[in-house]
């Protein structure tokens, strides 16, 4: 169900923390959402590991629009499979996720209880699920603030995770890497709640569709127009951003152990070295053959170097 965004030129950690703290904190609120994740009724083999569960999702996704294909829940849109978490989601259940979390925006932290912003019951699988991936997609730009700015990095990783044209722990630290040299805090914690969260599920098959159902949400190419979720381009992506997902949140809490921060700050020095020294290497490059009139000295301005 697409979403539909309301909420420009805002940080949208902080609401998606508010969201996720609510549904980890409250004890009624996590049985329901515990009760969901293991009532998987839905008569296949429970003995499926996560391999058949990719192998699944890309047989699924291929047979879209095929009565005839051999899968029982070809009716879910872009291969995914079922999960009663997600599936019991609604247009309306949406409609007043949507509502709920455009009063937050409007809001400055602290936050007041979400249950003081809707007059019934918070309660229903339909609508806690409709508040989480709401509050990742309601902010047009980027579901946390800085993935928007690492999304090329970490499809990257995954792509060669998914190719094994990188050793596996190449790829992870390089998923680290991006993480940590471009997330906020607020952040990061969102997603050591989304792994706390996920961790509710309770077999490897449950919590890979768990990722399945977030990473659309999570990571979606940067844009300042929420039409991106499900475009061609995040279709394309989608393999290697569901691995992404699966790798984010086994390892959250070894990605953002303590001096994450510090980390992230001297591989963000790193790269803009790196990138200082690529630039004096363009001019050094191009400086000789120059006819552009820059007095011998060499000297130009940067719309005369090559760009990667």
């Amino acid at each position: 169900m697409a979403p539909f965004a309301v909420v420009v030129n805002a940080d949208p950690s902080p609401v998606v923390l508010h969201v996720i703290s609510y549904l980890l904190n409250d004890e009624t609120i996590l049985n329901v959402i515990k009760d969901t994740m293991i009532s998987d009724d839905d008569g296949e083999d429970k003995s499926t590991n996560v391999d058949d569960e990719h192998q699944q999702h890309d047989d699924n996704n291929n047979n879209i629009g095929n009565t005839n294909a051999n899968t029982k829940y070809n009716n879910l849109p872009f291969g995914r499979r079922h999960i009663e978490f997600f599936d019991a989601a609604t247009a309306s259940t949406s409609s007043t996720a949507l509502n709920i979390l455009k009063n937050l925006h409007s809001l400055s932290p602290p936050y007041p209880p979400l249950s003081s912003l809707h007059p019934s019951s918070l309660t229903s699988a339909g609508l806690l699920s409709s508040l989480l991936l709401q509050s990742l997609t309601v902010v047009p730009k980027e579901a946390l603030k800085g993935l928007s700015s690492c999304y090329a990095s970490l499809i990257s990783s995954g792509l060669a995770l998914l190719s094994g044209t990188t050793p596996p722990v190449s790829a992870v630290a390089s998923i680290e890497s991006a993480l940590t040299s471009s997330l906020t805090p607020p952040s990061a914690s969102c997603l050591l709640g989304l792994s706390r969260l996920r961790s509710v599920a309770p077999t490897s098959r449950l919590r890979f569709r768990f990722c399945e159902r977030l990473a659309p949400h999570l990571l979606r190419p940067p844009s300042s127009n929420v039409a991106v979720l499900w475009s061609v381009r995040h279709q394309a992506d989608m393999r290697a951003a569901v691995v992404v997902c699966e790798v984010i949140m086994d390892n959250a809490e070894v990605f953002f152990r303590e001096g994450w921060m510090e980390r992230g700050r001297r591989e963000r020095e790193a790269k803009r070295g790196v990138d200082i020294a690529a630039r004096a290497d363009g001019q050094d490059e191009v400086a000789p053959d120059s006819d552009s009139g820059d007095g011998g000295d060499g000297s130009r301005d940067g719309s005369g170097i090559a760009k990667a």
